[in-house]
């Protein structure tokens, strides 16, 4: 029930009562077991000095009452700290869950409690009285009769009314109890209240105090607060929780059905958990098919590929013709991913769009997106799982990559994974060919141009890669076909991050990840003075080798199977699989083009297949002559390529950063060192270093 505000009524010193005398006084304050009464006629009425708390008092009413001195609360005349009603509904509105929430739980219990001369108040953490509630008159006439300022919309802060439970609360945060005299103001006396605050994660929503006259304090319990109070914040931790589950449902829902492609949750058994409405436009399937259905169901699994059957990690983007539980055709690109895991569950998330919609993996992938994941890269081998894993590493930093191997292993393809799985994800990936452009060419690929630079140049000027890259990956394949002279400047701009277009005295800042690629033996090209030892340095900071498709062997079946998969569809032949003889010749082959190598195998196997499989007779006939046929004897893989150990590290270091920063002016270093001329050409000479690389900076 709510309680009308009552008028402003003012009560003084009761007839009779005197203050008592300075000497009675200090005989009271030197009793350690004084009482309340005692103390608050001293301390209080007698305006003596608080001090040191009594060892027989509690601490923090004590320092509550030295707060109240300090606000200038006065201990007898009971003003009435009320809000405007206007006030009042503004708070009310601001608190209502935590009414909403509370209310329930007083009116369960106060069907128990009839006669007891309890009432509850509900506080806000300003504050204000939001409710009271009670069984009974004889509490309510108690606090009228006294012009007490304890119903709805007063104020009970220590600032208003001094020390009070429901204040002190607020104040320390934590539970408290006043018990008559140990309240400031003397008409509160006649009560005892106890109050427990009320949190939200931490946030102090506010408190629910109990409050009986004084006479009935023997059934006074500070646990019935407390229970309740526990009560009131699991339900509001549900409520919230309940609302942050509903929030995601509807953010997902309004994601998943924003998205062009189809997509599917599914559990661990594949049995769908949550679809889009493209799902069923894609598979052309009715609404009611789909919901709490298996995959297995909805779609006949003898047409769907076996890499895709066996995935648990996930599977790359591919194509695929597959055939509904009602015989319709559907050719789609379909890509599965591990999505989330709760409790040992795994969750997969299936992505679906119609073929002629989605990019082909078949082609190169080029410009400023890279689509490759290392969910992309099929293998099964022990070292393929510990490239990968070195992979993994080196997104979770911003160093420098040097990936190596042979051609057709998949250097872009695990550059790319890099990049997808960093902090850069988000921005471009561009890659170049250094071996591919010609030498005269790549310094304005590399770093732009401006206008009139050279003849040709665009008249308004281009951007190089490294401009174009700014915020995400430059991936430079094949850098050891990049001029020796070049290489000077890539040094300079991998230490400084700044480029300078070709014709331009102004330098641009970049944010730039370089990752770069070789299939040559760097170590053989500084020996033969066609690479740059610094530059080495500089880029093999993170070192990645990719070994040869005939080190790891064991990848060839599943590499195979994923191939039939992805051009039996483009090719629109229904090829299913491999007859073992026929694998038996690719597993003994040596793949001198790896990966690349078997992908165009499959290609032309899948072209000329008489069958629903390939046999060794769609194979090229170099593949199955008998001398091919040999046990495979695996072909050691170099984690890390050798560190040259022909100079001493500090010093030529030193030598290479000083000719950098002095653009090769020898007589400047020489100066600045302190030794002759001839001594710096010397050591120039003793480390195959020479000052006119390092004038075109």
């Amino acid at each position: 029930m709510d309680i009308i505000a009552f008028a402003d009524d003012r009560i003084g010193l009761t007839e009779g009562c005197t203050v008592r005398k300075e000497t009675e006084m200090s005989e009271i304050i030197k009793k350690s077991s004084a009482s309340a009464q005692d103390l608050w006629d001293v301390h209080i009425a007698g305006h003596r000095k608080l001090g040191n708390c009594p060892a027989s008092f509690p601490k923090s009413i004590w320092e509550s009452w030295q707060r109240s001195k300090e606000y200038g609360v006065d201990p007898y005349n009971i003003k009435d700290f009320k809000v405007d009603g206007a006030a009042y509904d503004h708070a009310i509105a601001n608190n209502q869950e935590l009414v909403d929430v509370t209310l329930p739980h007083i009116r369960s219990l106060y069907r128990y409690m009839v006669g007891s001369n309890y009432i509850f108040q509900l506080v806000s953490a300003d504050g204000f009285i939001l409710k009271t509630y009670t069984a009974d008159r004889k509490i309510l006439d108690l606090i009228n009769a006294h012009g007490l300022s304890l119903l709805e919309g007063s104020i009970v802060t220590e600032q208003a009314i001094g020390t009070n439970s429901s204040g002190l609360c607020l104040h320390l945060k934590k539970p408290a109890e006043v018990r008559g005299e140990e309240h400031y103001q003397k008409g509160n006396h006649v009560f005892c209240c106890i109050s427990a605050p009320i949190f939200d994660e931490g946030d102090l929503l506010g408190c629910l105090t109990l409050m009986c006259p004084k006479e009935d304090e023997q059934s006074f319990s500070g646990g019935l607060v407390r229970t309740v109070v526990e009560a009131i914040q699991s339900e509001i931790r549900l409520r919230k929780t309940s609302k942050e589950i509903a929030l995601a449902n509807q953010l997902m829902s309004a994601i998943l059905k924003s998205q062009r492609d189809g997509i599917l949750l599914v559990d661990q058994e594949f049995r769908v958990r949550y679809h889009n409405d493209q799902v069923i436009q894609y598979m052309r399937l009715e609404k009611h098919d789909i919901d709490g259905m298996y995959i297995r169901e909805l779609v006949d699994m003898d047409t769907v590929p076996d890499v895709a059957k066996k995935a648990r990690r996930g599977f790359a983007q591919m194509p695929m013709t597959v055939t509904n539980h009602v015989g319709k055709r559907c050719e789609l690109t379909v890509q599965m991913v591990k999505s989330a895991s709760l409790d040992g569950e795994e969750v997969f998330s299936i992505s679906i769009r119609p073929l002629k919609e989605s990019y082909s993996l078949i082609n190169a992938v080029s410009g400023s997106h890279a689509s490759f994941t290392f969910a992309s890269m099929v293998r099964t081998s022990r070292v393929m799982e510990r490239v990968v894993d070195q992979g993994i590493h080196a997104a979770e930093s911003d160093s420098t990559v040097l990936i190596q191997g042979e051609s057709g292993t998949g250097k872009e393809l695990m550059a790319q994974a890099i990049h997808n799985a960093s902090s850069r994800a988000g921005g471009p990936f561009i890659a170049l060919n250094c071996g591919a452009i010609p030498r005269e060419l790549i310094a304005s690929e590399l770093f732009g141009y401006e206008a009139g630079a050279f003849t040709g140049a665009s008249r308004q000027g281009s951007p190089g890669k490294f401009e174009l890259a700014d915020g995400g990956t430059i991936f430079l394949d094949e850098i050891g076909d990049m001029s020796f002279n070049l290489q000077v400047t890539l040094l300079r701009v991998l230490q400084s991050m700044e480029v300078s277009r070709l014709g331009s005295k102004r330098t641009r800042k970049i944010d730039v990840r370089v990752i770069a690629a070789t299939n040559m033996d760097l170590m053989e090209s500084i020996r033969n003075h066609t690479f740059r030892e610094d530059l080495f340095y500089r880029l093999n900071v993170l070192n990645i080798s990719i070994p040869p498709l005939r080190a790891r062997k064991e990848d060839i079946r599943a590499l195979t199977e994923h191939f039939i998969s992805m051009y039996s569809t483009s090719l629109q032949k229904s090829i299913t699989g491999v007859t073992e003889e026929a694998m038996q010749y690719l597993q003994n082959y040596s793949w001198p083009g790896n990966v690349r190598e078997l992908e165009n195998t499959i290609e032309r196997a899948i072209n000329f297949a008489s069958s629903d499989r390939i046999t060794a007779q769609d194979l090229p006939e170099h593949m199955i002559r008998i001398e091919q046929i040999r046990p495979f004897e695996p072909i050691p893989v170099v984690e890390e390529p050798p560190v040259s150990r022909n100079y001493p590290t500090a010093e030529y270091r030193e030598l290479v950063d000083l000719l950098t920063e002095y653009h090769g002016n020898v007589r400047r270093i020489a100066d600045l060192k302190g030794i002759p001329l001839s001594t710096l050409y010397g050591k120039l000479t003793r480390y195959s270093l020479r000052a006119k690389d390092y004038k075109t900076l």
